[in-house]
């Protein structure tokens, strides 16, 4: 797979902003790809997933879902169904909580969700994971007798949020002392996803990378030495930080454009 570059266009749903229009421009300024969540797509009308459906195909863009970890396999099946040979990845959020001994799923049932993307995603190659987890060796113990069957899977792996690593070497005990480099070489499984964001280190404030104070070189100069060639994903939220959609569709695209230049 070549290195796709994604949007995460559920933030910049809204009143003013409808999610054909906004795969459309998005699309046609730098962005190679879209991502969805479940309920941008399953709050919309039949007829509004035949028109998406209709400029997806028609376009060959690429899909990525990024889902919460209570998503039930009937859901995944619609997803499947709707993008059929568009979609590339889908991921989960699995509701970690992080202590001194790592990271844990706070529900095990994402494991069974897991299992099932095994065999759902085995004739089209798509790529299905976590976000955020496992972040080190040591949180990858805490569950491994579980997930001997999906560490096996070559499309398994992990999301990994820059704008959440950028809080967690800044402000947590576990990681604070791991620096960039590590935090990322420390991940034990393949990484599948980016979400690209910048913040503060102090909010979670999802800005376009290069707005916040994450060392983008250092995270670029890493990924690169892992080869990593996958899916990036621009994951900025404008309402975290006081803006509107319609605000930041310029800044998304200056975003992605950052991200190509130094990628």
């Amino acid at each position: 797979m070549y290195l796709l570059n994604s949007i995460s266009i559920w933030n910049f749903i809204d009143e003013e902003n409808d999610i054909v229009d906004l795969t459309i421009l998005f699309t046609e300024n730098g962005f190679d790809a879209v991502s969805f969540t479940p309920e941008s797509i399953f709050r919309l009308s039949k007829s509004k997933i035949s028109k998406l459906k209709s400029v997806i195909d028609e376009k060959r863009i690429p899909v990525t879902i990024h889902a919460d970890f209570n998503i039930s396999t009937n859901e995944i099946d619609k997803l499947f169904d709707i993008f059929d040979n568009s979609l590339k990845c889908i991921s989960l959020d699995p509701r970690c909580k992080i202590d001194q001994d790592g990271n844990f799923f706070e529900s095990l049932n994402v494991i069974k969700t897991l299992e099932y993307l095994i065999d759902k995603t085995e004739s089209k190659g798509i790529l299905f994971g976590l976000e955020d987890f496992p972040l080190d060796s040591n949180a990858l113990k805490n569950h491994s007798n579980q997930m001997q069957r999906i560490l096996k899977c070559p499309r398994y792996g992990i999301l990994l949020d820059l704008g959440h690593m950028n809080l967690r070497i800044n402000n947590h005990a576990y990681f604070k002392n791991k620096g960039i480099i590590k935090y990322i070489t420390d991940i034990p499984v393949k990484i599948i996803e980016l979400h690209v964001h910048d913040n503060d280190s102090l909010g979670d404030k999802h800005m376009p990378p290069g707005k916040g104070v994450l060392d983008y070189n250092t995270v670029v100069n890493t990924l690169k030495e892992l080869k990593f060639n996958s899916i990036a994903t621009l994951e900025i939220a404008p309402k975290r930080y006081n803006s509107t959609p319609t605000m930041e569709i310029e800044s998304a695209i200056q975003g992605v454009q950052f991200w190509r230049n130094m990628y």
